[in-house]
């Protein structure tokens, strides 16, 4: 019964992480697409390198999360399966991609206020909002994804 139960909360955890890994990659367009060139064009320095950060967190934070999702899809389906360190793995990623997002959530709320306060750049705001919003739920699913690797006995 207890593996069961695992198993589908393992389950719903990779669709979740593949969904995260694909809002990861269109943040990580938007950023270098739009708002790079944005800052670039405005003279805002600091803020085109914070761009140029936060793009490469959320190309990171995609990676490790696809890899994430397939490594327990892998582990759901093959029941012989056992990766080595990969209670530690789990939670390695998890956290790194954890501190990634509260390090692009920063930045996201700070151009989100810029934006509202702006005319004109309405769509600007709404995807700096949104990516707040992917940002607070990617912390808390590694959070979830962290507890489920700490307090699974039988999850290698």
């Amino acid at each position: 019964m207890r593996a069961g139960v695992i198993a589908y909360c393992l389950i719903v955890v990779a669709i979740t992480m593949g969904f995260l890994a694909g809002g990861r990659c269109y943040f990580a367009v938007f950023v270098n697409n739009e708002l790079r060139p944005y800052f670039n064009q405005s003279g805002m320095e600091s803020n085109s390198n914070h761009a140029q950060e936060v793009h490469a967190f959320l190309a990171i934070s995609a990676v490790l999360l696809w890899l994430l999702c397939l490594a327990t899809i892998l582990k759901v389906s093959i029941q012989n399966i056992h990766f080595y360190c990969s209670r530690l793995v789990v939670i390695a990623d998890s956290f790194i991609i954890g501190v990634l997002a509260a390090l692009t959530l920063s930045h996201a709320l700070d151009w989100g206020k810029y934006f509202d306060i702006a005319e004109g750049l309405n769509h600007l705001a709404r995807n700096c909002q949104s990516l707040v919003g992917m940002s607070i739920a990617n912390m808390v699913m590694m959070s979830i994804a962290i507890s489920i690797a700490i307090f699974s006995f039988d999850y290698d």
